[in-house]
């Protein structure tokens, strides 16, 4: 028998206030409350299934439903998952009066949909509950199935309590404080320091380091009980060995017991080994730990924006040699001087041990941003071919033609619309009366074979695909792109975009935390610095989205564009990122290139699970390590939170 359904009209409860240019909320202050209106329905009864989406940037795991019936209150903790998602099953009291949903404590900017309440019987019940428990019964760690109280042989005993508990997993992220996650992956037992031990002795060839160390109490301690012990402390005048790695170390500044350990074990299995670096923290003077910096795979851009390597690197001496040697500032500033001159004279890999190795002494001023890095543009710019798909939305694909003809000030670029299928008579004539070029694509949405399709007409050698619900803000957008296509071995670049209300929309991707594919410091605010600055600095990521991509069309046409078989609707931007770096190129992120994007505004956003499998399978060995992420922060979502379950394997237990 059909089941009632309808439509939860959302009614602010107080606090909020309606941003119509977003179709969104904005709450001075938390919590966010919502009256919900049924209509002249009115309020159902008994077991319904509740839907809906939430921006992720307020969700702080508090979601809960209340239904008042007069006589009482019955309140339900509603699970709602890391992508928004609201889906869950609850058994409503009868002659409810109000319902009201608190999607969060926090105050922010938000979009929320309507919720839609759908009655279910016992069979569909059961089976939804049955499938929710089975399957993060079969993903989740055991540690994590402990902490929320999931078994699956229980759910034959009570289904429901195993239901709720599996919800808390759907949605419970532990906020782990640092030092819990210091006293649960950062530990080493006497058994683990014998196994080091053993690992040492069966290393042929062992590499030599030369450590410039100040004379500091604390600094000579972490020396002395190295694990591993082929080193030397020497001074900074010392002649340099060419196959020795040489490394400085300020006052007060400490090593893992492992450190020199896992360093060796990284250049005796990487081959030729130029450079190695680690992850680091701050310590106090009672050796307290705090300020983790996870850092990413080798980033040459990233370097010259802010020294992310960090004060302590190991560098061999050939390398060391060539670049000049270590110098009066080498021993006093925080290595990026060091780490610049080095990385220009590389002739050999750079390793990174995702591992807390280095304690920083907090006396020590920490790393900032440099000085914003501009690539200057060749003496005679490339024509840029600006491909912009639309499908009527008049009105977003005029603000945004009129944002780069009045905002730009690079003017050797053509526009080229692809049109496909607009209908509305005010989209006819306005793309009739175009002074630009239009393309007509009569054909069902395919945003690869659009694009692709525009690729072909582009008379520039310089392709940027780009969404019409986009608006520029920063004038000089274009040369900011450019300067960086035009870098040795970039093939991609991608703008900082902004939702229209001004927190961040795209920030470079992610690939595999989150699933697939994610946008990095998603809904932050404009100028947030975000993870240990990346929010703020150019640098290395796996890709950009294609609601602003520059590549250039001949790198395009090679790799056989966006992929319109399998990838038609999303991803396809993300494939393309990544099939530039297996070609031996890299992404480039910029946040000094702005524009507000609307996200999908005009097609609906969509991620069809097929797609997103196709991707999965494709790149499943990509997804399992972002280079430019780092394996000890969360994949289940990349907001560079703790993970609970660090991708690190310990050399000495392999």
């Amino acid at each position: 028998m059909p089941q009632a359904s309808g439509l939860l009209e959302l009614r602010p409860a107080s606090g909020l206030e309606r941003l119509d240019t977003l179709n969104g909320w904005l709450a001075a202050s938390g919590p966010i409350r919502f009256e919900l209106d049924p209509g002249a329905s009115g309020f159902p009864s008994g077991w319904v299934l509740i839907s809906g989406k939430v921006s992720r940037g307020i969700l702080d795991r508090s979601a809960t439903l209340s239904a008042h019936t007069g006589e009482r209150e019955v309140k339900f903790e509603v699970p709602v998952s890391l992508a928004g998602t609201v889906f869950e099953l609850v058994k409503l009291p009868p002659a409810i009066r109000r319902l009201v949903w608190q999607p969060s404590r926090l105050a922010g900017v938000f979009r929320h949909t309507p919720l839609k309440v759908r009655k279910v019987g016992l069979f569909e019940r059961s089976w939804l509950m049955a499938r929710r428990v089975a399957v993060l019964s079969w993903i989740e760690p055991k540690h994590r199935k402990k902490r929320a109280g999931l078994s699956w042989w229980r759910a034959f005993l009570d289904l429901e309590t195993q239901y709720r508990a599996a919800g808390r997993l759907r949605s419970y992220v532990h906020d782990m404080p640092y030092g819990e996650w210091i006293e649960r992956f950062d530990q080493r037992t006497d058994q683990d320091r014998q196994r080091i031990r053993a690992s040492i002795e069966r290393m042929k060839g062992r590499p030599k380091f030369m450590i410039v160390a100040a004379d500091n109490a604390e600094t000579k301690r972490s020396l002395e009980g190295q694990l591993y012990r082929d080193f030397s402390v020497v001074d900074a005048a010392a002649p340099i060995d060419p196959a020795a790695y040489v490394c400085v170390l300020q006052a007060g500044d400490r090593l893992a017991e492992h450190a020199l350990y896992w360093m060796a074990k990284a250049i005796f299995e990487g081959g030729d080994v130029a450079m190695a670096y680690a992850d680091e923290d701050v310590i106090d003077a009672a050796g307290l730990r705090s300020g983790p910096r996870f850092k990413p795979d080798w980033s040459p851009e990233h370097l010259r924006s802010i020294n992310y390597v960090g004060r302590w690197a190991v560098i061999r001496g050939r390398e060391l040699a060539a670049a000049g040697g270590l110098r009066p500032e080498s021993l006093a500033d925080d290595g990026r001087e060091l780490n610049l001159r080095v990385a220009k004279a590389l002739r050999g890999k750079v390793a990174h041990v995702p591992v807390v190795l280095y304690h920083r002494a907090a006396s020590n001023p920490p790393t900032l941003p440099a000085p914003r890095v501009r690539h200057p543009l060749p003496a005679k710019p490339p024509l840029v071919s600006i491909v912009i798909p639309t499908r009527d939305a008049t009105a977003l694909l005029r603000a945004c033609i009129d944002s780069i003809t009045t905002k730009s000030t690079y003017r050797n670029c053509e526009i080229l619309v692809v049109d496909n299928q607009s209908r509305e008579p005010e989209a006819l004539r306005y793309l009739a009366e175009l002074e630009h070029r239009v393309l007509r694509y009569d054909r069902e949405f395919n945003y690869s074979a659009i694009n692709n399709l525009a690729a072909r007409e582009a008379r520039g050698e310089v392709l940027l695909l780009l969404n019409n619900d986009t608006e520029v803000i920063t004038p000089d957008w274009l040369e900011e792109m450019l300067g960086h296509l035009h870098q040795e071995g970039v093939g991609a670049v991608g703008a900082k975009l902004l939702f229209p209300y001004g927190r961040v929309q795209h920030a470079g991707d992610a690939v595999g935390p989150g699933g697939c594919a994610d946008h990095l410091h998603a809904d932050i605010a404009r100028d947030n610095p975000g993870y240990c600055h990346r929010a703020v600095v150019a640098q290395e990521v796996s890709a950009v989205t294609g609601a602003c991509l520059m590549t250039w069309k001949s790198l395009y046409q090679r790799l056989g564009g966006l992929d319109e078989q399998r990838l038609p609707v999303a991803f396809n931007d993300v494939d393309y990122c990544l099939r530039i770096q297996e070609a031996g190129l890299r992404v480039i992120f910029t946040p000094h290139a702005e524009l507000y994007h609307r996200e999908s505004a005009s097609r609906g956003g969509r991620s069809p699970d097929r797609e997103a499998g196709v991707m999965r399978r494709r790149w499943r060995t990509r997804m399992r390590h972002d280079p430019y992420y780092n394996p000890n922060l969360s994949y289940r979502s990349p907001d560079f939170s703790l993970s609970d379950m660090p991708r690190v394997t310990k050399p000495w237990l392999r």
